[in-house]
C-alpha cells in the first residue's frame, strides 16, 4: 500500500504520525461487535492489518517504504523515538483491543472477523513484544513504559490462552510462533542454555541478550500457561527446566558466598537482578516443596549457609511464592532439629513479611500460623539443649507467629497450646540472664485467655515469684542500675507477671512490698535525684493498677497527677508521664470502687488552680505541635489497643467471703486496668470483671477492644483509659440522664464542664 494521497513529501515523520494517529482511532472506540460484515467493520480490520503487515515489526524505515521508495531519506535520532514512541503507544493500545475482544466476544470474534486478521504477522507481535520487545521498538530503559508492556501482552496472552484451544488451527499458529521464538539455537533461545553460571569468574560466555527481557518474557508465557504446552512441542521436560533454572541462581549465590568469606567471586547489581528472575520464572513453573526446602537449608564447608544467603538474597521473589506454599512450612519445621539457624531466620523473615501486607495477612496469616503451630514439637531441642541463642530463636518464632495472628493459641488445639506452654514454662525456669527472661515475659500476655489447665502451669511455676522479686530488687535497686533500667525491669517483667500471675502470687508480692512502695510515693520530690524519684513513683503508680491500696493510692495518686510545677521544665516529659501513670491509677481505682458520679468528676475532671491543683496542663503537653497528616498523604496506621482489667476473675464463694477479705490490701479490687500498647502487634481479648465480694460500691468494668488510629492524640498515654472511662460510665448508668425536652438539644455532663472552661 502507497501513502502518496496524503499528498505530503515523499516521506516525513509528520505523516507517519498521521497514519498512526487515525489507527488509534479504532482502539480507542467502544468495542466493535462484528455481528454483520459491514463495510465499516471491514474497513476497521483491513487497516489494522495493513498496520499488522506493514508497520508493526518494522521501525521507521518500514513506514518510509509505504511511501515513494524511489526517495532515501536519512531520519535524526529523535524522529526515530518520536515514531517508536507512537507506534508502540498503538500497539498496547492494539493489545487491549484484541483482549476485550477475545475475552467478551469469543464466538463472533473467530466467525466474523476476517480469517485474514488472524495472520502469524499479529501472533508475531504479541510474541515478540513478550519476549524481546526492544525490537518491536520499545525504549527498555523507559520505567514508565516497561511497567505497562508486561500488563497489557499478558492480558492478550491470558485471552488467547483461554478462548483460542478450541480453533485448533489459531492455537497451531500461536504455538509454532512461541516455539519458533524460543526454539533451540535460534537467537532467544534461553532453554537449551541452561544452566547459566552468573557472575564469578567462571561467568558464561554464552548469556543471551538483553537476558532480563528474554526471563521476563518466558515468565509471562508461563503465566499466560503458554510456555509448558510450548516446552512439551519440543519435547523439554519441565522438571529439567527447573532443576537448571535453579542451577544458575545457586551459581549466584556461591558466588555471592565466595565474596563474603573474602575469596574471588563478584556479582554485579545486573546479575543478581537476573538470577532474581530465573528464580522467578523457575517458581512460575512450579518447584516442588521438597526441592526449595534442600535449597534453602543447603551448606557446605567452603561457602557456608548458601541456603540462608539464597533466601536473604532473593527473599522479596521467595516470600510471595512460599506463604502460598503450606507443605513447604512443614517440611521446614520438620527439619528445625537439623537446621536451627536457617529455620529460624527463614520462617521469621517470611513471618515478617506476612505481617507487613495486610493482604496476605488476611489470607494467609491463621492458616500459615497453624501450620508452624502444628509441627512445634518438632522444635524442642532449640530449647532443651540449653543453647541460649537457639532459645532466642524460638522465642523470637513465636513473637512473630503472634504478632501475625494475635489468637494463634487460642484457636490451636490442646496438644499444640500444650506444647507451646511446656516450652515456655521450660524457658521461664531455665538457669538464663535476666535480659533474655524479659524477652521471654514480652510474650505472657498472649497467653492469658488460653484455658485454665494450661494458666495453672505458668501461675504455678516454681520460678514465678522469684523471677518477679529479682526483677522488683533491681527496680528499687537506685545505686547499681541507671533509671532506665530500673524502669524496664519494672515495666516489660514485673508489671507483665502481676497482670497474669495468680491471686497467691500477687497477695504474695504486695505483701512483701507494698510497705516499701508507700514510702517510695510518699517522698518528695528532690532536684538532686529527679529522674530516679520520677521513675520509682511512676512505676509504682503502675504497679498499684494491678493491686487494691485504695485509700493509700487515692491520696498518693490525687497529689502527683495534681502537682504544682509553677513553670519547671526539669524532666518535662518525664514528670507529664509520671502524671499521666498517676492519672491512669487514679481512674482504674476509682472505677472499681464508685458509682456515684461525685467521685468521678472530683478525682478525675475537676482542677482548681487557685488552690494549686492543675490537672490538664499537667497530662498535655501544651508547647506541643500536633500534625494529623491527610490520609491521601500518608496510609492511616490503625493498631488494636486495649484497656483491660485484670483477666483473674475471682472464684471466691459466698460463704468465703468476708469484711475482712473486702477491705485493703487484700480486697477483691485487683483490677487491672492496663492500656495494652500494642507495638508489637500483640492484642488482648475483651474480658469482664467480676466482684466475688459484696461490696456494693464495686461496679463490673467492661473492656473491648479498639481499633484506634495510630495519630499524635491517640498514642496519648491516656487516651484509651479515658476512651473506656467514658464507657464505663454509660454502661454502668453513672452518667446522668439526658433530659426528656422533645427537641434535639446538646447536652454534656457536668464533669465535662471543666474541659469546656478550658476553650
Amino acid at each position: 500500500m502507497c501513502l502518496l494521497h496524503f499528498n505530503c513529501p515523499p516521506f516525513c515523520v509528520l505523516a507517519s504520525l498521521s497514519v498512526i494517529n487515525v489507527n488509534l482511532c479504532a482502539p480507542l472506540c467502544p468495542l466493535v461487535v462484528p455481528s454483520q460484515g459491514t463495510e465499516k467493520t471491514s474497513n476497521l480490520f483491513r487497516s489494522v492489518q495493513f498496520f499488522l503487515e506493514s508497520l508493526a515489526l518494522g521501525g521507521i524505515e518500514a513506514a518510509a517504504l509505504c511511501f515513494d521508495s524511489s526517495v532515501t531519506s536519512v531520519h535524526t535520532p529523535l524522529e526515530i523515538e518520536e515514531y517508536n514512541r507512537a507506534k508502540c503507544d498503538l500497539v498496547l493500545r492494539l493489545f487491549r483491543f484484541l483482549g476485550n475482544l477475545v475475552n467478551y466476544h469469543s464466538k463472533e470474534a473467530i466467525s466474523c472477523v476476517p480469517k485474514s486478521f488472524w495472520s502469524s504477522k499479529l501472533f508475531q507481535l504479541v510474541v515478540s513484544c513478550a519476549i524481546h520487545p526492544h525490537t518491536v521498538g520499545f525504549n527498555l530503559g523507559d520505567v514508565g513504559t516497561m511497567d505497562r508492556v508486561p500488563k497489557e501482552v499478558l492480558g492478550v496472552l491470558k485471552a488467547m490462552s483461554t478462548h483460542l484451544q478450541a480453533e485448533a488451527e489459531l492455537w497451531n499458529v500461536l504455538m509454532d510462533q512461541i516455539v519458533s521464538e524460543i526454539a533451540f539455537g535460534g537467537t532467544w533461545d534461553l532453554i537449551s542454555k541452561l544452566p547459566l553460571v552468573i557472575g564469578g569468574s567462571k561467568r558464561s560466555t554464552n548469556i543471551p541478550p538483553h537476558l532480563d527481557a528474554l526471563v521476563k518474557g518466558h515468565i509471562l508465557l508461563q503465566k499466560a500457561q503458554l510456555l509448558a504446552p510450548a516446552l512439551a512441542k519440543t519435547g523439554t521436560d519441565e522438571r529439567t527446566v527447573v532443576q537448571k533454572l535453579l542451577d544458575s541462581v545457586l551459581s549466584s549465590v556461591n558466588c555471592l558466598a565466595k565474596t563474603s568469606h573474602l575469596e574471588q567471586g563478584t556479582v554485579s547489581p545486573a546479575d543478581e537482578l537476573a538470577a532474581a528472575q530465573l528464580l522467578e520464572l523457575a517458581l512460575e513453573i512450579g518447584v516442588p516443596s521438597a526441592r526449595l526446602v534442600d535449597c534453602l537449608l543447603h551448606q557446605t564447608d567452603k561457602e557456608g549457609n548458601v541456603g540462608l544467603l539464597l533466601y536473604q538474597t532473593f527473599s522479596q521473589t521467595l516470600n510471595l511464592y512460599l506463604v502460598t506454599d503450606m507443605k513447604f512450612f512443614s517440611l521446614m519445621m520438620q527439619m528445625s532439629c537439623k537446621t536451627a539457624e536457617s529455620v529460624s531466620g527463614i520462617l521469621g523473615g517470611i513471618l515478617d513479611y506476612v505481617a507487613k501486607d495486610k493482604s496476605l495477612k488476611r489470607q494467609y496469616g491463621s492458616q500459615l500460623c497453624s501450620t508452624i503451630l502444628s509441627q512445634w514439637t518438632s522444635m524442642s531441642s532449640w530449647w532443651t539443649g540449653g543453647n541460649n541463642e537457639y532459645q532466642l530463636a524460638a522465642v523470637s518464632l513465636l513473637k512473630r507467629l503472634l504478632i501475625l495472628e494475635p489468637k494463634a493459641l487460642l484457636q490451636a488445639s490442646p496438644a499444640e497450646q500444650e506444647a507451646v506452654v511446656n516450652m515456655y514454662v521450660a524457658l521461664l525456669e531455665d538457669k538464663a540472664p535476666l535480659s533474655f527472661k524479659s524477652k521471654v515475659m514480652e510474650l505472657l500476655q498472649y497467653f492469658a485467655a488460653l484455658p485454665e489447665a494450661h494458666l495453672l502451669k505458668l501461675k504455678f511455676s516454681a520460678s514465678t515469684c522469684k523471677f518477679i522479686g529479682l526483677a522488683y530488687s533491681i527496680f528499687v535497686n537506685e545505686r547499681d542500675y541507671h533509671a532506665e533500667a530500673r524502669r524496664a525491669a519494672a515495666e516489660k517483667v514485673c508489671l507483665t507477671m502481676v497482670r497474669h500471675c495468680s491471686e497467691v502470687a500477687l497477695k504474695e508480692f504486695f505483701a512483701d512490698h507494698i510497705c516499701q512502695m508507700m514510702s517510695v510515693v510518699e517522698e518528695k520530690l528532690n532536684k538532686s535525684t529527679l529522674e530516679s524519684q520520677l521513675v520509682s513513683k511512676l512505676c509504682c503508680f503502675q504497679f498499684w493498677r494491678s493491686s487494691s491500696v485504695v485509700c493509700l493510692s487515692l491520696w498518693a495518686g490525687h497529689e502527683a497527677k495534681s502537682e504544682d510545677l509553677h513553670g519547671d521544665k526539669t524532666l518535662y516529659e518525664l514528670r507529664r508521664q509520671y502524671h499521666c501513670a498517676a492519672f491512669n491509677m487514679l481512674l482504674a481505682v476509682i472505677s472499681c470502687t464508685q458509682n456515684k458520679l461525685q467521685f468521678y468528676t472530683g478525682f478525675l475532671f475537676k482542677e482548681e488552680p487557685s488552690k494549686g491543683q492543675f490537672l490538664w496542663e499537667n497530662l498535655v503537653d501544651s508547647d506541643r505541635e500536633y500534625h494529623f497528616e491527610a490520609e491521601l498523604d500518608i496510609p492511616i496506621d490503625r493498631k488494636s489497643q486495649m484497656t483491660a482489667i485484670r483477666d483473674e476473675v475471682r472464684a471466691l464463694s459466698t460463704k468465703d467471703s468476708s469484711p475482712g477479705a473486702a477491705s485493703p490490701p487484700y480486697s477483691s479490687l485487683g483490677a487491672d486496668i492496663s492500656q495494652y500498647d500494642f507495638s508489637t502487634g500483640a492484642q488482648a481479648y475483651p474480658v469482664v470483671a467480676t466482684s466475688p465480694s459484696s461490696d456494693a460500691k464495686e461496679t463490673p468494668f467492661f473492656m473491648s477492644e479498639e481499633k484506634v488510629e495510630q495519630d499524635a492524640l491517640n498514642t496519648h498515654e491516656c487516651m484509651l483509659t479515658l476512651m473506656k472511662l467514658l464507657d464505663h460510665l454509660e454502661h454502668n448508668k453513672i452518667n446522668p440522664e439526658v433530659p426528656k425536652c422533645g427537641a434535639l438539644m446538646v447536652f454534656n455532663p457536668t464533669y465535662l464542664s471543666w474541659l469546656w472552661l478550658k476553650n
